[in-house]
């Protein structure tokens, strides 16, 4: 499945995982793990703005976004016309734009988006600012890492919920429409979370009959979607 616009290939997580060696920091990234992956409903909005480079204010690209999940730890996410569901027994990714769906074998995704631990090898310890309503946490690349990004910087609220993710990011992108030449900048992306609710997530968000139906291990795609390509990599 091919990913055309910018901001596709800029994002790979909804919610990227940080560490911190600070014993402040490692509570408070804890406490926000547990928000997230706790067994309740849970529902926000999201919007996606890419800068073209790191400096800039004028955004060069954006996506609005909606995330649900249900006590049963079940993901919907919607970022503009592109679709995930990830339940307990099958994965499914929507592309509207590119007619395709991609089906893999479901997993507790949740289980690993949220393992802060994973980048500690890759991150110095982070500048954590109090401001008052949210923590401000900055975490700068080490020389040697295997992150895509020179710099991630948290709005965590005193909640515990993020409202936002900066993202610095360490490659260059090329932002040329022709492929004759090249215009590679460094971009930057910022992720701003809407208020989040734990008002219950409705069930037919999660019921893949709408999409495609499974019968003796065969996937046959709804009436909506049987111009799609299906990519079964279950």
């Amino acid at each position: 499945m091919k990913i055309k616009s910018k901001i596709k290939r800029a994002l790979f997580f909804l919610l990227i995982s940080c560490c911190t060696y600070s014993q402040n920091g490692e509570e408070i990234l804890r406490k926000v793990r547990t928000q997230y992956s706790s067994n309740k409903s849970l529902q926000f909005s999201t919007t996606y703005n890419l800068y073209k480079r790191q400096q800039d204010k004028k955004v060069y690209e954006f996506y609005t976004g909606l995330y649900f999940k249900n006590a049963d730890n079940e993901v919907y996410i919607k970022i503009n016309d592109t679709e995930y569901l990830i339940t307990k027994r099958i994965n499914a990714q929507i592309s509207n734009e590119e007619k395709a769906v991609l089906i893999t074998n479901g997993t507790n995704i949740l289980s690993k988006e949220y393992d802060f631990g994973n980048l500690f090898d890759d991150f110095q310890k982070p500048l954590i600012k109090d401001k008052k309503t949210y923590w401000e946490m900055e975490f700068k690349a080490k020389p040697i890492t295997t992150q895509p990004y020179s710099k991630l910087v948290l709005h965590i609220g005193k909640d515990y919920f993020i409202q936002k993710q900066i993202f610095y990011y360490a490659n260059a992108m090329d932002f040329s429409g022709d492929y004759r030449k090249q215009d590679m900048e460094y971009p930057r992306l910022e992720i701003i979370f809407g208020k989040h609710s734990r008002e219950n997530v409705p069930l037919a968000l999660f019921d893949t009959s709408k999409y495609f139906t499974v019968a003796n291990k065969k996937v046959t795609l709804a009436a909506r979607y049987r111009n799609y390509e299906l990519i079964d990599h279950r």
